[in-house]
Order: structure tokens, then sequence, then C-alpha cells
């Protein structure tokens, strides 16, 4: 997004290759999403786990 400093959001982000969501996400974070941590946990229980095959 460096391309941010002279450009709109929108030609900016299209020239990031990414939407314009994602650029006002980054843009709007003071983290970037490569130095968040990552989670591993999940935020809804696994729909299939009543018909998933344990072995």
């Amino acid at each position: 997004m460096s391309n941010r400093k002279h450009l709109t959001q929108e030609i900016a982000a299209a020239k990031a290759g990414i939407c314009v969501g994602a650029a006002r996400r980054i843009e709007r974070d003071t983290v970037l999403p490569s130095q968040k941590p990552r989670r591993y946990w999940r935020s809804r229980p696994y729909p299939f786990a009543d018909v998933r095959d344990t072995d």
C-alpha cells in the first residue's frame, strides 16, 4: 500500500491486487496482518463432527 501516499485508496488497492475493503481494514489497523499472532481456535463448532469417520 505504498501507492496510497500518492493515489486514492481504490487505485492503490487495485495496484496492490487486493479489494478496497481489505485496504480499508489494513489502513485502519495499527498492526500489519503479517505481524499479528495466528489464531488457532475455532469461532464455531465443526459442522461435520457427527458424520466424520474417526478411525
